[in-house]
Order: structure tokens, then C-alpha cells, then sequence
């Protein structure tokens, strides 16, 4: 498309494992495929909650996870957006420097999360990795200051 997204980009974002089979076995390479943005279809799929589709991918390329766009964001950032407790769970028990990884402004995905309202995620990382609730970023703006400028009462009173 005029965004250079593949048809990989959109089979991965819209749930359909058998056509990424397909895709794949015409052309390996197309799994890392990026975007203009820099995305690969594990942040489609991330973004849109596809965890089926992250394992299938997992199982063929892990390297491909690792892979920032443009914004410096990584799977876990695009899970965080939507609110993706799963895939977000999967992502780091996969990749585990995934969920702390900044983006080029210093935010981790759990700043996004707290941006966006997700108290699912901010609990789950609570629950377990609970120093990842003090991370700020570059300018030293904490998940407290992401939830407030939101407007995200639930997570300001979680925090």
C-alpha cells in the first residue's frame, strides 16, 4: 500500500495464519518486511491483539521481535496501545527486554499503557515486575504523569 505495508503486514494484523503460511513459502524474507513507519507485521499483529499470530511468527523468525520502528517502539509499545494483556504477557515471557525497552522519547510500554488507560497491564506489571512502574522517561515523566495528562483516573489511583 502507499504506507509500503505487504500483504503480510495485513494478513498478520487481521488474524489469518493461513495466508502468512502461504505468504511465507512463496518468499521467506517477507516476514521481515518494514513499512515506511519501520513496522513489521509483529507490531500489526501486537497492535491488533494477535497472539496466535505472534506465536506462528515467533516460531519462525524470534530475531524479528527485536525490530524498533521509526519511534523506536517494539511489540510490547503496540500491545500497550490497545491493551493487549495477552499479547503483552506473551511478549514478555518470550522477549523479556521487550516491556522495558524505551522508545526514542524514553517511554516503555508501560508509559504507554498508563497514557492509554490500560490498567490491565499496569496490574500484570505490578503483579510481576513491579520496578518497571518507576521508569521515567527523558524528561523524567513517570507512568503517573502518562496517566494524569490522560486523564486516566483508574490508573492515577492504581499508581
Amino acid at each position: 500500500d502507499s504506507g509500503g505495508s505487504t500483504a503480510f503486514h495485513y494478513a498478520a494484523r487481521y488474524g489469518h495464519e493461513d495466508i502468512l503460511e502461504y505468504l511465507y513459502d512463496v518468499d521467506s524474507e517477507t516476514i521481515t518486511t518494514k513499512n515506511h513507519g519501520g513496522r513489521t507485521a509483529v507490531h500489526w499483529a501486537a497492535l491488533h491483539g494477535e497472539k496466535k499470530i505472534l506465536s506462528w511468527i515467533f516460531q519462525k523468525d524470534p530475531a524479528i521481535f527485536e525490530v524498533v520502528d521509526k519511534d523506536g517502539c517494539n511489540a510490547a509499545h503496540f500491545a500497550a496501545t490497545n491493551g493487549h494483556l495477552s499479547v503483552f504477557l506473551f511478549l514478555a515471557a518470550k522477549m523479556p527486554d521487550l516491556i522495558r525497552s524505551p522508545d526514542n522519547d524514553g517511554r516503555t510500554p508501560a508509559h504507554i499503557a498508563a497514557s492509554n488507560g490500560h490498567e490491565n497491564i499496569i496490574e500484570a506489571l505490578h503483579a510481576k515486575r513491579p520496578n518497571l512502574l518507576m521508569a521515567k522517561d527523558y524528561i523524567n515523566a513517570t507512568l503517573l504523569h502518562y496517566a494524569a495528562s490522560g486523564g486516566r483516573y483508574q490508573v492515577v489511583e492504581f499508581l
